[in-house]
């Protein structure tokens, strides 16, 4: 692979190359138009359009088209990227999107928080549910039966953000779930 460096010269010769090309097939052009009328200071065409001054006689366009050929954009089957995106409501109360996971079955207080591994670059929670069974999670995970998730996990509690609608408008919480029976579960 070639370094950034030699890239750009190795460009730089190609664009050298080219404009020789170019100005030599000029030159050698009988009738050729003077420098002073070259693409800078060309009028406008017919109906007040400025064009490049480049038409389909001039050598440049023709050495050029071997090395390009015109793009045209084909909008059909394509995305609008400037389209305002969707806004999807938050689901209804028992009601999930995709699979029901298992600490989704339960409400959030029926669930307690048993330890926490909070002081490391991925910190983990441990609930355990109304049967016995313990479950660690992460940042993001689903959590209870109104379609919480994991907001943070910080010493001692974890955070879980929970969406609702009431009469058309969305509201969201923040529930703090501190461990059970004290602090004596946290770990650094």
């Amino acid at each position: 692979m070639l370094s950034n460096r030699v890239f750009h010269r190795v460009i730089g010769v190609l664009l050298m190359a080219l404009l020789l090309r170019v100005a030599w097939a000029q030159e050698s052009m009988p009738g050729s138009p003077a420098p002073a009328d070259s693409a800078m200071g060309a009028p406008a065409g017919p109906g007040g359009d400025a064009q490049s001054g480049a038409s389909a006689t001039d050598p440049a366009v023709s050495v050029l088209s071997g090395f390009m050929e015109p793009f045209e954009y084909d909008p059909q089957g394509r995305k609008d990227p400037f389209a305002q995106p969707a806004i999807e409501k938050p689901l209804p109360p028992g009601a999930f999107h995709g699979p029901v996971l298992p600490l989704q079955k339960f409400k959030l207080e029926q669930l307690s928080l048993i330890g926490v591994i909070w002081d490391v670059s991925r910190p983990r929670a441990m609930f355990k549910d109304p049967s016995g069974k313990v479950h660690v999670v992460g940042p993001n995970a689903k959590l209870g039966d109104m379609n919480g998730y994991v907001a943070a996990i910080r010493e001692g509690e974890v955070v879980v953000i929970e969406t609702r609608e009431e009469d058309g408008k969305l509201f969201s919480s923040a529930r703090v779930v501190k461990i059970a029976g004290g602090d004596q579960a946290a770990t650094r």
